[in-house]
C-alpha cells in the first residue's frame, strides 16, 4: 500500500483475522493487503451484480416483447391458414363450375 494510505483500526471476530491471516500468507500479501484486497474485490462483485441485475431486466423486457410478439405470428398464422383453407374451397367450387361447362 502507498504511503498516503489512510491507517484505520477496526474490530473483527478472531476467527475472520485468523482467516484473513492464511489467505494473506497463501496470496504472498500483508494482512493490510489482504484487508484491501478483499474489500476492494467486494466492491467489484457489487458493481458486476448491478449490472447482471440490469442484464437480467433487459433480457427478461426482451422475453416479453418476444412473447407478445410471437403471438401475433401465431395468430398471422393462423389467418392464413384459414384464408388458404377459403381459397381452396373456392378454387375447388371453380374448378367443378369450368368442368360442368366443359361437359355442357
Amino acid at each position: 500500500m502507498a504511503r498516503e494510505d489512510v491507517q484505520t483500526n477496526i474490530r473483527l471476530p478472531a476467527e475472520l483475522k485468523d482467516l484473513l491471516l492464511e489467505a494473506a500468507a497463501a496470496s504472498g500479501r500483508s494482512l493490510s493487503g489482504e484487508v484491501v484486497f478483499r474489500l476492494s474485490q467486494s466492491f467489484k462483485m457489487d458493481e458486476a451484480n448491478s449490472a447482471l441485475a440490469r442484464n437480467s431486466r433487459h433480457i427478461d423486457e426482451g422475453a416479453e416483447l418476444l412473447n407478445r410478439n410471437m403471438a401475433r405470428v401465431e395468430e398471422g398464422i393462423a389467418t392464413l391458414e384459414q384464408l388458404r383453407t377459403s381459397l381452396e374451397l373456392r378454387l375447388a367450387e371453380a374448378q367443378e363450375l369450368l368442368d360442368s361447362h366443359k361437359r355442357k
